[in-house]
């Protein structure tokens, strides 16, 4: 039976998520699936608004810790993972404002790894890896991941207060710094970038990211972490960083083996550049870097944070899973959905059934509208941990993406309970944030604050919301589940 198309239904703009319908009961929840999304898209709820490619975490202005003033790392290379699959979404002249935007994002992350600043902070720590150390500087002195949008909008300098602004912050968070890598290279990967698009600066400075994690000893490096709390030696970040390093020596001394479209006639070329790109620097500081980046290094790193990713999640040997375990006097934390980013780009010793394994060891942090970030969280706290809206689209992505791999209807049934649960946390009529403001209906927030209020417990929502990085993780994993819904549409088709 013919299906009337979302792009009908809501002007043009979005396509169907079906290619092939078959009126069965099995299939009901598919059509309601759909419904949503057309909802969504009419209400304008898969929106994320860019600043000449820039994306401030959240529309929120100046205020709540300066959201829409200064954009993350991770916030951007996230929102790009969403914006790759927009266009899938949109027909006409919508699906090309989607393409505009995603190429327009692109390209703002060639701009961010080619920074001078990025350079400069990148080859002082290269050339003392003590640095970062210092107890009075060290948390500043390394690669910055969170900038003013403003500068890099009007392509200038910082100016000296503006620094002392950006400066003002955490900026040890390796996996930040390696999901803007890893994103950086699914853009050449999806041909969204071509190698060309990339200066002789940006070469550069993303081959001195890989010497920096190489020498400064990522598998041993503290840091903030997704979360940008205490420091620890953890392991989502020694994850991404490990994955990221893998993608590199892939590309370099591997003919481009396991890399997709632009990205392995960019690492060609950066192999046949390679002196010229460092013809600038002489002496200790190229011999430095260019034997942090030999197969022997590179290997070795990879090596050690392999091992300790493994022996924290207890994959090698039975136990419990760590984000954080750094001895009887330091933090220690088991299980946390940050975790959950070594999903992200997973290291190549992480098969399927190790995914998985960390997946089950998460599920005690699910919530009513969300997950609890870790049992004991005390940020934007209630009655209750606030329960975070991120989580549950990524796993709808992923239980997607295993169902495309594997066929198996498990999985795609775990996708579709996921994606029950994140449409569920759109925002009503009514709801208000935890200091009381108003908030629009048909948003997606960056948590519920789960608050006692005459004996019940409500829900309101945390200020930094719409958070663009839950809107692309939603658009992402509606995207990945409609391929999922399709392929089974056409096994059942067949059967």
């Amino acid at each position: 039976m013919p299906f009337k198309s979302i792009a009908h239904a809501a002007g043009n703009k979005c396509s169907s998520i079906f290619s092939y319908q078959k009126m069965t009961k099995m299939q009901a929840w598919d059509f309601e699936f759909d419904n949503k999304v057309r909802h969504l898209v009419k209400i304008g709820a898969l929106e994320i608004p860019t600043q000449d490619g820039f994306i401030a975490a959240a529309e929120v202005g100046g205020h709540h810790g300066n959201y829409g003033r200064f954009f993350w790392f991770r916030d951007i290379a996230r929102v790009f993972q969403g914006l790759m699959r927009a266009p899938e979404l949109y027909v006409g002249k919508a699906q090309a404002r989607a393409l505009e935007k995603r190429r327009e994002v692109a390209l703002a992350l060639v701009k961010i790894i080619e920074d001078p600043h990025l350079q400069e902070q990148a080859l002082a720590n290269i050339r003392n890896p003590l640095l970062h150390l210092d107890e009075a500087h060290g948390f500043n002195s390394v690669i910055w991941i969170r900038r003013m949008i403003e500068p890099f909008k009007e392509r200038r300098s910082s100016t000296v207060d503006e620094l002392k602004e950006e400066a003002d912050w955490g900026h040890k968070q390796n996996d930040a710094l390696a999901a803007l890598g890893h994103s950086l290279l699914d853009a050449l990967a999806k041909d969204v970038l071509k190698p060309s698009d990339l200066t002789p600066q940006a070469r550069v400075n993303f081959l001195l990211l890989s010497s920096y994690f190489v020498q400064l000893k990522f598998w041993k490096m503290w840091d903030v972490g997704a979360w940008e709390e205490s420091m620890g030696l953890r392991t989502s970040s020694v994850g991404l960083v490990t994955s990221l390093l893998e993608r590199v020596k892939d590309g370099l001394y591997t003919e481009g083996l396991g890399t997709q479209g632009g990205e392995g006639p960019f690492f060609s070329e950066i192999s046949k550049q390679w002196d010229s790109l460092f013809s600038q620097w002489h002496g200790e500081t190229r011999d430095t870097i260019k034997g942090s980046l030999g197969l022997k290094s590179l290997d070795h790193a990879i090596a050690q944070g392999t091992s300790l990713v493994r022996q924290r999640l207890g994959l090698d040997s039975e136990g419990s899973v760590f984000e954080v375990q750094n001895g009887p006097h330091g933090e220690a934390r088991a299980q946390d959905v940050a975790l959950l980013h070594l999903l992200w780009h997973p290291m190549k010793s992480l098969s399927l059934l190790d995914q998985l394994y960390l997946i089950s060891k998460l599920k005690v942090l699910e919530r009513e509208k969300g997950y609890i970030r870790y049992v004991g969280d005390q940020f934007l706290r209630g009655a209750r941990a606030a329960e975070w809206t991120l989580t549950d689209a990524d796993l709808v992505s992923f239980y997607s993406e295993t169902y495309l791999k594997t066929k198996k209807n498990q999985y795609l049934q775990k996708a579709k309970y996921h994606a029950k649960r994140m449409l569920s946390q759109l925002t009503m009529a009514g709801a208000k944030t935890i200091e009381g403001e108003e908030m629009r209906p048909g948003i997606f927030p960056e948590a519920f604050v789960p608050v006692l209020e005459n004996g019940n417990i409500v829900y309101k929502v945390s200020p930094n919301s719409p958070l663009n990085w839950t809107i692309a993780n939603v658009i992402r994993a509606i995207a990945t589940l409609n391929q999922a819904i399709n392929l089974n549409q056409q096994l059942l088709l067949h059967q």
